[in-house]
């Protein structure tokens, strides 16, 4: 009804545009069907599928994968961008009114002691490092960055600076960053 009204005062002299939610049980929320008409934009948030800063998250995982790893072994294995964006086409959004969220950062989970390339994929299990505190501090992300000072979180430009090994998984379409 907000959006009916808002879109009623506004004409189409202004956009109405929605930061929405990837979490299924969130747009299933959110009526999109009867919402969309009045809506010229949803900005997907596709990201932080899985995050390393939440106490429950002891598995490596993907952060944005445009495609879901079917062998992790995660609460959010059949989260990805497609998956969302499907969904969200078959709400009845118009494919022209969907806008994909890219993250500038990276979660990091803290996994020492795998064997030399285990770290090419997903599921790997993760250990609390001890080096974060605050509501951080029993969670499993490796250290923070200096940009982020978020356990778990390393900005674009982080990342970059501290040149990881990279490995590309071609079932998610992502990059996996190692930091020694």
């Amino acid at each position: 009804l907000l959006l009916a009204e808002m879109r009623a005062a506004f004409g189409s002299k202004y956009m109405i545009t929605v930061a929405s939610q990837a979490a299924e049980k969130n747009w299933k929320n959110m009526n999109l069907a009867k919402s969309s008409p009045h809506v010229d934009a949803w900005h997907v948030m596709t990201y932080d599928y899985t995050v390393s800063d939440v106490q429950g998250s002891n598995v490596t995982a993907p952060n944005a994968p445009l495609y879901a790893p079917k062998s992790y072994p995660g609460e959010s294995a059949d989260w990805s961008i497609d998956y969302t964006v499907q969904g969200y086409l078959k709400a009845g959004v118009e494919p022209s009114k969907i806008h994909v969220g890219i993250p500038y950062y990276g979660h990091t989970w803290y996994a020492p002691g795998q064997p030399s390339k285990s770290w090419q994929k997903f599921g790997l299990p993760a250990q609390q490092q001890g080096a974060c505190c605050g509501p951080f501090k029993n969670t499993y992300g490796a250290k923070y960055g200096k940009a982020s000072q978020q356990c778990g979180t390393l900005m674009y430009n982080e990342i970059q600076e501290s040149n990881p090994k990279v490995y590309y998984d071609s079932t998610t379409e992502s990059a996996l960053g190692y930091f020694e």
